[in-house]
């Protein structure tokens, strides 16, 4: 089970209404933003709150969720982010994946919460327990 369908459940056991939606590229080029098309861009409008996970690749914010943040319209739909990487440190990748997402959100959403997961740590599936209670807590 993702991290995204542990937190959905979580949720849905606290009573809400749970949608997910992957955001994929047609043509994905890990290493280059120019010339990578999505092949949908899910419309948030109308949720009371969103949880974007992603993955950090080379030390940054993947492509495609850039590339889906710069899709979003200006506003302040409440949301929460977290991102995997697979370094030893959040600072070798996680946190910088982190910055972005709030630096690409600015004035599109309003962040509540962040996390990170280390995914080579020992400490990851209690980790992501953490990171399901903490996102999954919208009160």
């Amino acid at each position: 089970m993702s991290i995204a369908d542990k937190i959905g459940a979580a949720l849905v056991r606290k009573g809400h209404e749970v949608s997910l939606f992957p955001i994929k590229a047609k043509n994905e080029n890990p290493n280059q933003i120019k010339g990578v098309e999505l092949e949908s861009i899910p419309n948030i409008k109308d949720f009371d709150h969103v949880i974007f996970g992603a993955p950090t690749r080379g030390m940054d914010l993947s492509i495609v969720m850039q590339l889906y943040l710069a899709s979003l319209p200006e506003g302040h739909q409440e949301a929460s982010v977290y991102v995997t990487h697979f370094f030893p440190f959040k600072w070798m990748g996680g946190t910088q994946a982190i910055k972005k997402f709030m630096s690409l959100s600015e004035h599109k959403l309003d962040i509540k919460k962040s996390g990170i997961i280390n995914w080579k740590n020992k400490n990851r599936d209690k980790d992501i327990q953490c990171l399901v209670y903490q996102l999954s807590d919208l009160d």
